[in-house]
């Protein structure tokens, strides 16, 4: 015989908007706090103070943000003008009130085989909202593609 006081338990599902400012997205109602919105596109960082370097080429940039964290990732040809530490930022794609460095968090890594790069990062430039990439290059001063990927919170 069954139990006639069983209560079967629902499961919640996400809503699709239709579209909001041209973009389309969801949101889950049942998020306790603010609502997460999941969008995600493409965008062409612009580049600013570059130390021991020159960046060549910035290739289109992919972006997502579930709530209030957006992941980023994309190429940018660079070439070292120094047999140091380099760097240089990148505009974000969802604009964020950065206040420290540890805000941006991530790597930069290249493909070439025998080159002197050395891995990098991605921090924060709290002074101006932006993505801060820094990598080392020891000996290396050829033009290389740098892979870059970091998220950060909307702040």
């Amino acid at each position: 015989m069954a139990n006639s006081s069983f209560t079967p338990t629902v499961q919640q599902s996400p809503v699709v908007l239709a579209t909001v400012a041209g973009v389309e997205g969801t949101v889950n109602p049942y998020n306790t706090g603010s609502a997460s919105v999941v969008v995600g596109g493409t965008y062409t960082p612009t580049v600013s103070g570059s130390n021991n370097c020159t960046v060549n080429t910035v290739q289109e940039f992919r972006y997502s943000r579930v709530g209030p964290i957006v992941t980023v990732s994309g190429i940018c040809n660079v070439s070292a003008t120094a047999s140091s530490g380099c760097e240089f930022l990148l505009t974000l794609p969802i604009a964020s009130a950065l206040t420290t460095s540890y805000q941006v968090s991530g790597n930069v890594t290249h493909a070439q085989v025998g080159a002197s790069y050395a891995p990098g990062g991605v921090l924060s430039d709290a002074a101006g909202d932006k993505a801060q990439v820094v990598w080392r290059s020891n000996t290396d001063t050829a033009s290389r593609e740098l892979y870059i990927a970091f998220n950060y919170r909307i702040i």
